[in-house]
């Protein structure tokens, strides 16, 4: 695949995230006239519009939606191959800074870095791990961000959906019962979050997509997913986390399910990055760790 190939697909992703031409010119760091020629001499090969245009925004034809399905994974593999191949020649040296969410703490970080790190002596890492608003990104050479990102001149890519789940233990379930309904949540001990206020409410998505927002209560609240993910482990209550964790812990015993027909929005995840910091062999070869072992955790969409 050519750069110039690889450049088209990143152009649509970013245009179909952001929905315009001008607005994907910014985050690329390009001008807008080279956003729409990539744009259509892509379209022109490919002998099919990618994109309705509208007055007011782009919005993806049904040829661009099968397109963008399949682009993220063409890139992440381009990705790994250049990080192998740039660090093959000679040894890595050097400190990266990962902005880690505390949802997304896993062992599987460090069976991947265990790895990554023997290979690479001369390599440093450092983890950061924020709550709810991650260390501060100018220090960062790569963070997760939940929800999509603002037009930046970051490198933005796009891992998949992240939703929570209900769950609690065994213990729990046989001290206090199971929620049957959504309804019941209100009289079960519900671990909540402390984010811009006190959690009164849990929004969550049935089978068929429809919303229930719907009271909680309980007598624990934390502004830690590390503290609320302990309180689940020890039996105190009905917790949320990620869906795929909560299927594996299930699996194993250590969790009940909870309403599992249930589930919050899915929200997008991305690894981002300063666009001149991204370059580097050292940060391309953990951001491609990082982004590998990413889907893997949150694996929702």
């Amino acid at each position: 695949m050519s750069i110039d190939a690889v450049e088209e697909l990143r152009t649509v992703l970013r245009i179909a995230e952001l929905g315009s031409l001008s607005a994907a010119a910014t985050a690329r760091g390009e001008s807008t006239n080279a956003v729409s020629r990539r744009l259509r001499t892509l379209e022109v090969r490919l002998g099919v519009p990618l994109f309705h245009r509208t007055t007011r925004r782009l919005a993806l034809t049904d040829e661009g939606h099968a397109f963008c399905e399949r682009a993220p994974r063409v890139l992440a593999e381009v990705d790994a191959l250049e990080a192998a191949v740039a660090a093959r020649p000679t040894r890595l040296r050097g400190l990266v800074r990962v902005g880690l969410r505390p949802e997304l703490v896993d062992p599987r970080w460090f069976e991947a870095l265990r790895a990554l790190l023997a290979a690479q002596p001369g390599l440093e890492v450092q983890l950061l791990v924020g709550g709810a608003t991650a260390p501060t990104h100018a220090s960062l050479d790569l963070w997760f961000h939940f929800g999509r990102p603002r037009a930046s001149a970051l490198v933005a890519r796009r891992l998949g959906g992240a939703a929570w789940a209900l769950a609690a233990t065994p213990a729990y379930t046989a001290r206090r019962g199971t929620p049957r309904t959504v309804a019941d949540l209100a009289g079960h001990e519900c671990l909540r979050g402390l984010r811009e206020g006190r959690e009164r409410q849990w929004t969550l998505v049935d089978g068929r997509g429809r919303a229930h927002t719907v009271a909680v209560g309980g007598q624990l609240e934390a502004d830690d997913p590390h503290v609320l993910a302990a309180a689940l482990y020890g039996g105190l209550g009905v917790g949320m986390r990620p869906a795929p964790e909560i299927e594996r812990e299930a699996r194993a015993g250590r969790l009940v399910e909870i309403l599992p027909s249930y589930r919050t929005e899915v929200i997008p995840v991305y690894l981002l990055s300063p666009r001149a910091r991204a370059r580097l062999p050292r940060v391309r070869l953990v951001a491609a760790l990082m982004a590998e072992v990413g889907r893997t955790i949150i694996d929702a969409a």
